[in-house]
């Protein structure tokens, strides 16, 4: 097995002895959402954006995985409901990862994250200030990942080291997501966020990257009512449409069914 392994600088040494391991979680498909159907229609979106100002940050925190794991299968459709935010795509915007292998090594199958498509900028809105990004994972050697979250107004950063969780499943479907402790993104700012898997002992910049961008929405007492009266089927069916991606695959990854 072939592991890339580049001198890092003591900077990073003293980043990476700096920052704090939070436990990502494993999450499975759910049955009601693979057996249902999506309505075939689409509308346009809606959403606001102000600056605003966090800090840097790295923080601690835990999290239960769930028993169980597998792929997106059954995901397809509700995903295809999704049509990019009506701010824009943010500047600087890449395909997505930094890489176009992502793995740590040519044995090893490829790491699939669950992203908006390259032409949208890999760019969703979220009502969370703490969003999880998924990653389907069929086997890496890779034990450890670095997630962060850059301010794109003020530059700030807030980032941790996750542990990568094991599952007996050829394929997992795994989330990594700020610990509770931490401030969280601020309304209406909008993040780069970044998640590298570390391929060797310590973290380098040849590691397989992932990228994209997320805006935090403030849920409103509007929004909370629209979506507590709506059924599930028709709250994925508005978040799709009106941009909320991240909260799409959350309630994909989370609805009833989803662990046994």
């Amino acid at each position: 097995m072939i592991i890339r392994r580049t001198v890092i600088t003591s900077s990073w040494v003293k980043l990476a002895l700096s920052l704090a391991i939070v436990a990502p979680t494993l999450v499975s498909v759910p049955d009601a959402i693979a057996q249902s159907r999506p309505p075939q229609r689409a509308s346009k979106h809606s959403s606001s954006n102000q600056p605003s100002s966090s800090q840097t940050t790295s923080s601690r925190s835990t999290a239960n995985p769930s028993p169980n794991a597998s792929t997106t299968s059954g995901w397809g459709n509700w995903l295809r409901l999704f049509r990019p935010p009506n701010t824009g795509v943010p500047s600087n915007t890449g395909n997505g990862s930094s890489r176009d292998i992502l793995r740590c090594s040519y044995d090893e199958p490829l790491m699939q994250p669950i992203l908006p498509a390259p032409e949208d900028g890999a760019y969703g809105l979220t009502l969370k200030a703490r969003p999880e990004v998924f990653v389907e994972i069929p086997h890496t050697s890779a034990q450890e990942a670095l997630l962060v979250f850059r301010n794109e107004a003020n530059g700030d950063v807030q980032r941790v080291f996750l542990p990568i969780p094991t599952a007996e499943n050829e394929a997992a479907m795994v989330s990594f997501r700020l610990p509770d402790e931490s401030p969280g993104l601020v309304v209406g700012e909008t993040y780069q966020w970044s998640l590298t898997f570390i391929c060797g002992d310590y973290f380098t910049l040849n590691d397989p990257t992932i990228i994209g961008w997320v805006q935090h929405q403030e849920k409103t007492a509007e929004i909370d009512e629209l979506l507590t009266e709506r059924s599930p089927q028709a709250q994925m069916e508005w978040l799709g449409i009106n941009g909320y991606w991240y909260d799409l695959v959350d309630r994909l990854a989370n609805a009833p069914g989803s662990n046994p």
